[in-house]
């Protein structure tokens, strides 16, 4: 759990993205495929597909804020500026743990891909997270596939450090981003 209260915004927003935070009683409706919360908060309705497709991770963030932790840390909903519609998800998997480590994860939509959500998303969430005192480290575990998200860790300079097994995505490629690497390569459009 996190060592201070302090986390990032209700909404972060960068250039194309607003990166809404859910509360419990939202997560909980998806869950149960309701709508009506979720327009609320966040002012679009959520893909069809999604409760299906990310099941565990919703029922382990629903979990998660059950038992105190700050909901700011968690699942948020992508949704475009211009034209508002849900191209995705993205957060942390907790807030920092002991030693100051917070591990990112995203989702695009399949319909959105290659048009640098993920990208401009990752590097405005991780921009926010650093700014805080209690961060030290951000990670990243990704599939030995997914080049996409290969080639954002790469650009936001994440190091790998090791590998694992994850019990539900598999094999997982282990990166991570400290204070000395937190200088964000400039991304064109995104600050």
């Amino acid at each position: 759990m996190s060592r201070s209260c302090e986390a990032p915004d209700e909404i972060v927003a960068s250039a194309r993205l607003r990166l809404i935070a859910l509360p419990g009683p939202v997560i909980a409706e998806v869950i149960g495929n309701g709508y009506q919360l979720f327009v609320e908060h966040v002012g679009v309705p959520y893909p069809a597909r999604w409760p299906a497709e990310d099941r565990h991770v919703l029922d382990r963030r629903s979990r998660q804020i059950a038992e105190g932790v700050d909901h700011r840390w968690l699942l948020r909903a992508m949704v475009t500026r211009a034209e508002p519609v849900m191209v995705g998800r993205i957060g942390f998997h907790g807030p920092p743990d002991e030693d100051g480590m917070v591990e990112i994860g995203y989702k695009v939509d399949a319909a959105h891909r290659r048009l640098g959500y993920g990208l401009e998303a990752a590097t405005r969430l991780i921009e926010v997270a650093e700014r805080l005192v209690h961060v030290s480290a951000v990670r990243a575990s990704i599939a030995p596939g997914n080049k996409p998200s290969l080639r954002i860790a790469e650009r936001l300079g994440f190091h790998r450090i090791g590998e694992q097994m994850d019990e539900v995505d598999g094999l997982e490629l282990v990166f991570e981003r400290r204070p000395e690497k937190w200088e964000t390569p400039h991304v064109r459009g995104f600050r």
